[in-house]
């Protein structure tokens, strides 16, 4: 075990290089705990084991912060994987498929007594709002947790990769309008209205919409781990 000494110079060393993020920081934390708990001459302090031990096994502090981009950049495609993989099985994936099949029988069913407009607009609403809101509350409640406890980090490279693809709702819903307009050309109705009115239209995009927020809260209870090689 290491002193609070010890465990504080580690920390400011993290910091000095670079590393905000808590997954990197933890692994890198327990990594050179480990190395120096493990080291052959037991004289030897921290901050000689950092300078003569770590630091040239990673190639500096320019080194640590390459391995650090290349997690992030592998965290992210790990991310982007697993969504294509989700939103694929709610279409030809067993039993998912039958909740894609059941959102869109409601939605019909809603279209029956109430005005499609107003169903596609709060389907597109909440399908679009529900994952952005959903990851800034996160993201917040992370950091309120580490002020409170004191932690050496405030960020998670998780929420902020996962964040980035909670805004993609928000900017589809300017894509399917502004493509509509398009389809629209020439029609006395456009945009929410033309779409209203076909329900091969209307029915499909309700139901990507909802997966898609499906989809979200799936990834903000993953933990896409990538553990630390040299």
């Amino acid at each position: 075990m290491i002193s609070k000494e010890e465990q504080q110079f580690v920390f400011d060393y993290l910091k000095k290089v670079g590393v905000k993020h808590m997954e990197f920081f933890e692994e890198l934390y327990d990594h050179i705990v480990t190395s120096f708990e493990d080291r052959v001459d037991k004289s030897q302090n921290i901050s000689d084991h950092i300078t003569n031990t770590i630091q040239p096994a990673f190639g500096g502090a320019v080194g640590i912060r390459i391995v650090q981009q290349k997690q992030e950049i592998q965290r992210s495609k790990m991310i982007k994987a697993r969504f294509l993989s989700l939103f694929k099985e709610y279409f030809i994936g067993w039993p998912s498929v039958l909740i894609s099949i059941t959102l869109g029988l409601l939605i019909y069913l809603l279209n029956q007594f109430f005005d499609p407009k107003w169903i596609l607009i709060s389907f597109i609403v909440f399908g679009a709002l529900c994952p952005l809101i959903t990851s800034l509350y996160g993201i917040e409640k992370f950091r309120s947790y580490c002020r409170r406890n004191r932690l050496p980090y405030q960020l998670s490279d998780l929420n902020r990769r996962i964040a980035s693809f909670s805004t993609i709702g928000v900017m589809s819903v300017n894509i399917v309008l502004n493509g509509t307009l398009l389809i629209a050309s020439g029609s006395h109705n456009t945009g929410i209205n033309f779409i209203s009115e076909l329900p091969y239209l209307q029915i499909p995009i309700g139901v990507v919409f909802i997966l898609y927020t499906l989809v979200c809260v799936q990834l903000f209870k993953e933990k896409f781990i990538i553990k630390l090689a040299l």
